[in-house]
């Protein structure tokens, strides 16, 4: 019982953010594509704006996920390629290195999420006082293996219990 009322609450909490972030971020989008389009060729801004745009799309797409995940429980899934995911992820981080073992890697599930999902572990390890972090992706047995690992001191013994739980 306990965690259906969990999944409850977090479903009603995906929605109420959601809802309550969906207005200033299409204004943020809105202003940002204006200012994109005001800029002389040349302008040394214009690549800024370019990632701040590119930065905005990806918070529409998680935002329209957890939207969706408020209101039915679950996001939708589609056939998507884990190798590129990564890819994208690794791109936008420093200190991250990548080790590709498979070609391709179609799996089914939320692009945007899993994307997240790779950025927050890479994200925590820095956190935690990693240097340098790793991620490798292979196959076995059919299915893809994601393996991040880190420099860093590793997870305090006191979190274990809790490390997987929403905003620890």
């Amino acid at each position: 019982m306990a965690s259906h009322n969990h999944d409850e609450r977090t479903r009603r909490l995906c929605a109420v953010l959601g809802h309550e972030l969906r207005n200033p971020l299409a204004s943020a989008v809105t202003n940002v594509s204006i200012a994109s389009a005001m800029m002389d060729g040349g302008d040394p801004r214009a690549e800024y704006l370019r990632q701040a745009q590119s930065d905005l799309e990806r918070i529409s797409s998680l935002l329209t996920a957890y939207l969706e995940f408020g209101r039915m429980g679950r996001t939708s899934r589609r056939r998507v390629d884990l190798v590129d995911v990564v890819r994208a992820v690794v791109s936008r981080k420093t200190g991250t290195t990548v080790r590709f073992e498979v070609n391709r890697s179609p799996i089914v599930g939320d692009a945007d999420l899993l994307g997240r999902a790779v950025e927050n572990m890479i994200e925590n390890a820095f956190d935690a006082g990693a240097s340098e972090v790793s991620v490798r992706l292979t196959e076995s047995d059919g299915a893809a293996v994601l393996d991040i690992s880190d420099d860093g001191p590793g997870v305090p013994n006191e979190l274990h219990a809790t490390v997987f739980e929403p905003f620890v």
